[in-house]
């Protein structure tokens, strides 16, 4: 597990890279590398909550601007689709990202123009375009589209690497053209985690435990995993606090980190937090994918309760275990 620790942080802005992110890094990393005369693209993919904020704010973090006195370097552009889905939107998004004194100035083939101008002036290497499921029409895909259109035609003209990030919507994009399907090399989805089998609840173990190695408070009967003699990590037998956890959060890294955060807001710096803290603060049924009528954390409730619901949701399977 890789943790970018930085003093300068607080909880809820470090950045665990579990096996999915880091993947989802490693193939971001590979687009910026790659040096190609044809057009080249990406897709990241994944609900909302799950990392993808964290991924983009990582590789602008790691790959930052770079001012001298000859010239500015923006090694990665990182542009928001406007929820509006339109050209002139997503080009004052583009321009706006890219440092234009006056992103909103001109008409549409202006801006395309100065964006063209600005991204070979400023070196840039790989165009990360978030939300990019807005890209599609409400209708659906379509090559007619004209954002769509606009798309390939800057793929065409800068060479440069696209790196779509956006929900599982995003995937119709392929099929609104045949070019752009042949120009997506790599694609990776981000997902909640779970406690379905032993490989996957590693996973969420390992992820937790250096999620509260960062956390600014003891906490007690949530650890779910160590390394062996040989140095391989290990789940350990029990689990049902890990499960309670999956169930009341959907296994969704953001409730996971809101719910830490709420619970240190409340306590203080020297309490040992427990299950009782979690139960306290838990409230995040109306959130859910699924409402939960019940507080997976609350003493009254056993863990026979918890584990049928939990299997139900697809969250959890007693038979692998």
């Amino acid at each position: 597990m890789a943790l970018h620790i930085h003093s300068d942080k607080k909880f809820g802005d470090y950045v665990v890279s579990y096996p999915a992110f880091k993947t989802a890094i490693d193939v971001l990393e590979r687009s910026f590398a790659t040096n190609s005369s044809k057009p080249h693209a990406v897709i990241v993919h994944g609900p909302s909550g799950v990392g993808k904020s964290f991924l983009i704010n990582r590789m602008l973090e790691v790959h930052k601007v770079e001012d001298t006195v000859e010239l500015t370097a923006v090694p990665i552009v990182s542009v928001e689709t406007p929820a509006e889905n339109s050209i002139n939107g997503f080009l004052i998004s583009f321009l706006t990202a890219l440092g234009d004194p006056a992103p909103t100035l001109g008409v549409t083939g202006s801006k395309r123009s100065r964006v063209l101008n600005l991204l070979k002036k400023l070196n840039t290497k790989l165009i990360i375009i978030d939300e990019a499921q807005d890209l599609i029409p409400k209708s659906g895909a379509d090559a007619k589209s004209k954002l769509i259109k606009l798309l390939k035609n800057m793929m065409n003209l800068t060479k440069i690497p696209f790196a779509m990030v956006g929900t599982s919507n995003l995937l119709e994009i392929r099929t609104a053209d045949i070019q752009i399907k042949t120009r997506v090399k790599e694609i990776v989805q981000l997902s909640y985690f779970n406690c379905f089998d032993t490989e996957q609840t590693l996973d969420f173990a390992d992820y937790l435990s250096s999620l509260l190695s960062t956390y600014p408070r003891k906490v007690e009967g949530f650890d779910f995993c160590h390394e062996s003699q040989q140095g391989e990590l290990v789940l350990n037998k029990d689990i049902c606090n890990l499960v309670r956890l999956a169930l009341a959060t959907d296994g969704c890294q953001r409730r996971i980190h809101d719910l830490l955060e709420r619970i240190a807001v409340h306590t203080k710096t020297d309490e040992v937090i427990t299950r009782e803290h979690f139960a306290k603060y838990w409230n995040l049924a109306d959130l859910l994918e699924e409402k939960l009528d019940f507080n997976p954390f609350a003493k009254t409730v056993g863990f026979e309760k918890v584990a049928k619901e939990a299997q139900l949701r697809g969250i959890y399977d007693r038979d692998n275990f």
